[in-house]
């Protein structure tokens, strides 16, 4: 059974999308991955909820490889969207989903210790991000991180077309995505169990392993 968490509902196969935490084996969709969502329990879900899926294999795409979607099987838990100026430490524990979205400052940092994170669409966090414990990162679509963004032992780190004004680090961490991003510290990623990355423009040193794939 694949998990993750609900990011964006646009309903049944208009646009809701889920961050993927857990994949089925055999499955071309990967942690870290974005899968729309086909069927299953919509109506019942809402944006930065933990669901179960199953992945359903469609027609293949243009790649060759099978297109696949997600039918909700069940809400896992409830999450929490932050809309608005914030101010203070984020803490995201285990069973945890935090979805932070739109023209907002987050003044303080996020420590992501085993939850999921999603930061979406032109936030700006006026501090760092750790993530440590098994926790998943998602950072997407014009975010500006003003500190750093830091994890060690997480299960996924996703930073994709966005600004990091300090260093981008990740240690140990099961799948990373760092693509199309400015990062004006180093950026550096080491002991991944799967790793992709390109298109980034880096004013720092760039440490990256040999089994880091272009993004594609």
């Amino acid at each position: 059974m694949a998990k993750g968490t609900i990011k964006g509902v646009g309903g049944m196969g208009g646009g809701t999308g889920i961050f993927v935490t857990q994949t089925n084996p055999g499955a071309t969709t990967q942690v870290g991955d974005t899968i729309t969502v086909s069927g299953g329990l919509t109506p019942a879900i809402k944006e930065s909820d933990c669901v179960s899926f199953d992945i359903v294999q469609g027609p293949p795409d243009p790649t060759g490889l099978p297109a696949e979607t997600a039918n909700i099987t069940a809400l896992d838990s409830a999450g929490q969207v932050i809309t608005a100026n914030q101010s203070g430490t984020i803490n995201v524990g285990a069973g945890k989903s935090v979805v932070i979205k739109g023209a907002i400052t987050i003044d303080g940092k996020i420590n992501v210790n085993g939850g999921t994170l999603l930061v979406l669409d032109g936030v700006t966090i006026d501090g760092k991000i750790e993530g440590s414990n098994n926790g998943c990162i998602g950072v997407y679509n014009n975010v500006k991180v003003d500190g750093k963004v830091e994890t060690s032992g997480a299960k996924c780190l996703v930073v994709s077309a966005s600004n990091v004004d300090g260093k981008l680090s990740s240690n140990n961490d099961a799948f990373v995505r760092i693509c199309n991003n400015t990062i004006k510290g180093k950026l550096e990623v080491k002991n991944p169990g799967n790793c992709k990355a390109g298109g980034n423009n880096v004013d720092g040193d760039t440490d990256l392993p040999a089994n880091c794939v272009n993004c594609q």
